[in-house]
């Protein structure tokens, strides 16, 4: 299942982007640790 995936590269780094933009967000972002996945 997973072999039949794939992927653009172009679609791959917008989406890795936006999860890199959302990582100071997330509840291990030090040192702060205040949870906002509601954001």
């Amino acid at each position: 299942m997973v072999d039949s995936l794939t992927w653009s590269e172009d679609g791959f780094l917008t989406l890795l982007e936006k999860l890199v933009g959302e990582a100071g967000h997330l509840q291990n972002s030090l040192p702060d640790l205040v949870p906002k996945e509601d954001r």
